[in-house]
């Protein structure tokens, strides 16, 4: 009796123990499964990913069908027992076909690995032909993520829709073992004594089974713990792979922003040139509009002088020049410009000689020659002036009064000064001289009218004012002639008249008046003995005469 409440223990127990056993590995199997079926379905934007997400469907695939497999060896385990325990006679038989079933199945598990093995590897070198399309074209590997992203999507709702089919189908399975289970237990009952001597038998098998469902988890755990690992290793390469992709991208994307800048540079370059070609375009244009504008002041201050055979004299001639006065005590600086007595052939000449004067800035310059070259320097000048049939005189200072011969100017605010200029043309002399003929015969012969001409042009304005000439007397001045003189032809004491005519009528030479000696300073510039045409500034005063400057070569100041 005892014994067969054993064996009907023994018969209770161990469907529980088969059942706990089932329990357990397919919660170990679906806790396994779970963190890898539990990723969320969210849309992929990278190839490794979706090769990520296709070995994890892999695995779960994997161990959704070992679990179904160590399910279906359970429940034949189970058959087998139920069969042994209702046929003992065919036991041995039965346990040696359950034996060798179990054998296949750890073949078959094994080559499943195998496979498993084999298909992780391909997945290895198809990521890395992936990896190298990613490389070759980033737009060919977009469009294989997007349909790998669909494949993926379709390929894990089919095996969630397989995943439930399975489950109904092991529910009813359960539902059936339980059923068979009861069947079991009724047989179980009867056959407590036969169990009894077959209990020795059944330990064995049963530490047989055990060690062999240990050795079957043991595997099963160190397969799954190898497929972890390399999903693992297969996330850690996926996240370099990822970053490896993003930093392309972001290569692509700052080589696409330097195009841009390159282009924006392009641009603004661009711009910048038409901005500067219309800069210079718009100065162009006020250059020329200046040029123009000058152009026509020029025509309107040169309309004021017309064509030299319909010009009378006096000739006032006024450009925007400004007027100034001389400060008290200030020295007044002036200058003496004999020109030609023909006029010029080349048109060059006269700017030339403006500028030979242009930066010593001389407010009053006494200008002698052929009328056609005194036009042309007084409008090259553009400045104030006044022509005469003797010359012409150019200032800076307010023009009070005009005359024939001169004009009066506001020299400062409470002081004029008569400017006068004078031109006596006269060749014989200085020819006759030159070819050592006897000269002074002649020279007496043309005094009188020179001095008659002299006279007249002397004649005008108040003896009152202090007054300035500058001369071309086309004679030299008789205090340099004397035996003192450093010049060898005029170491004899000559009086030339038209200079002591000046002295008598109260003009100083404003040379000598300047210079030491004759001695010293013979004034003139001409060293050979052919003599040259001269000329000085005179100055006729009442008080102290201001300090003038000496003249040119052929010409003086006198002053009074």
């Amino acid at each position: 009796m005892n014994r067969r409440r054993t064996i009907i223990l023994l018969c209770t127990l161990l469907p529980l123990f088969l059942m706990g056993c089932q329990t357990y590995t397919s919660s170990k199997g679906k806790a396994a499964i779970e963190p890898i079926a539990s990723i969320p379905d969210e849309k992929i934007i990278t190839k490794p990913s979706v090769l990520q997400e296709r070995q994890e469907a892999l695995l779960r695939e994997k161990a959704l069908q070992e679990q179904q497999e160590q399910a279906a060896l359970v429940a034949r385990t189970q058959q087998e027992m139920e069969e042994k325990i209702a046929l003992l006679t065919e036991r041995e038989l039965k346990l040696e076909n359950s034996l060798a079933a179990l054998n296949s199945r750890l073949e078959t598990a094994t080559q499943e690995n195998q496979q498993l093995v084999d298909t992780l590897t391909e997945l290895s070198l198809e990521k890395e032909a992936i990896t190298l399309e990613t490389q070759q074209s980033t737009q060919e590997s977009a469009q294989r993520i997007e349909q790998l992203n669909q494949e993926s999507s379709e390929r894990i709702e089919q095996l969630n829709q397989e995943n439930a089919q399975r489950i109904e189908q092991l529910q009813s399975r359960n539902a059936t073992l339980a059923n068979e289970i009861s069947e079991l237990q009724s047989l179980i009952e009867e056959n407590k004594t036969i169990q009894q001597e077959q209990k020795a038998e059944r330990l064995l098998l049963e530490q047989e089974r055990e060690a062999l469902l240990e050795e079957q988890q043991k595997a099963y755990f160190t397969s799954l713990q190898d497929l972890t690992d390399e999903r693992d290793a297969l996330v850690s390469e996926n996240r370099m792979l990822k970053a490896q992709l993003e930093e392309k991208t972001l290569t692509i994307e700052e080589k696409v922003r330097l195009e841009q800048l390159r282009s924006d540079e392009a641009k603004r370059l661009e711009q910048e040139k038409l901005e500067k070609r219309q800069e210079l375009e718009a100065e162009q244009q006020r250059l020329a509009s200046q040029e123009e504008a000058k152009r026509l002041a020029l025509e309107k201050e040169w309309r004021q002088i017309p064509p030299l055979d319909e010009i009378t004299y006096p000739r006032l001639y006024k450009t925007g020049n400004p007027t100034s006065f001389a400060k008290e005590g200030e020295k007044l600086r002036t200058l003496m410009l004999p020109l030609d007595d023909i006029p010029w052939k080349e048109s060059t000449i006269v700017a030339e000689v403006h500028k030979s004067i242009s930066d010593l800035d001389i407010p009053i310059v006494f200008v002698t020659g052929h009328m056609e070259n005194v036009i042309a320097l007084v409008k090259e000048m553009r400045s104030n002036a006044a022509l005469f049939s003797t010359g012409a005189i150019i200032t800076s200072f307010p023009i009070q009064d005009l005359g024939t011969y001169g004009m009066e100017i506001q020299y400062q605010e409470k002081k004029n000064l008569r400017l006068i200029v004078a031109n006596l043309p006269e060749y014989q002399v200085v020819q006759q001289f030159t070819r050592a003929e006897p000269w002074q015969a002649t020279q007496k012969k043309l005094t009188k009218d020179r001095l008659t001409h002299l006279q007249g042009v002397l004649g005008e304005g108040s003896r009152t004012v202090a007054t300035l000439l500058g001369a071309s007397l086309y004679e030299p001045s008789y205090r340099d002639w004397n035996t003192f003189s450093p010049v060898a032809y005029r170491q004899i004491d000559y009086l030339w008249p038209l200079s002591a005519f000046l002295e008598e009528e109260g003009f100083f030479d404003t040379y000598r008046l300047t210079h030491f000696s004759e001695a010293t300073n013979a004034g003139n510039t001409l060293v050979t003995p052919d003599v040259g045409r001269t000329g000085r500034l005179h100055l006729q005063q009442k008080g102290t005469p201001p300090g003038i400057s000496d003249a040119d070569h052929r010409g003086r100041v006198c002053s009074r």
